[in-house]
């Protein structure tokens, strides 16, 4: 992760759970952690296609999470596999 400078604690991760965006499987993932005082949220979400996994993260400061998780969920929903990793 990029933020191990000033990081004040570990992350604390809690059960991950399947979830479904676009007619894709992702394992979701949520986890928190602190910086320089001030309390995050995160959420990974991992899928797994034919070619290797994709990770997506999404983090954000607590108090703008709620703010912010509806345009997550939005790009979630547009999620495609394309390219490389869906040719034959």
């Amino acid at each position: 992760a990029i933020f191990y400078h000033g990081v004040d604690s570990a992350y604390n991760t809690t059960k991950s759970t399947t979830v479904y965006y676009n007619k894709i499987t992702f394992q979701k993932v949520p986890y928190t952690f602190t910086v320089d005082g001030v309390d995050w949220k995160g959420m990974m979400f991992v899928t797994v296609s034919k070619e290797g996994f994709y990770v997506i993260t999404f983090e954000a400061a607590a108090d703008a999470w709620d703010a912010n998780y509806s345009t997550m969920e939005k790009m979630l929903k547009d999620f495609r596999m394309r390219g490389w990793e869906t040719r034959e």
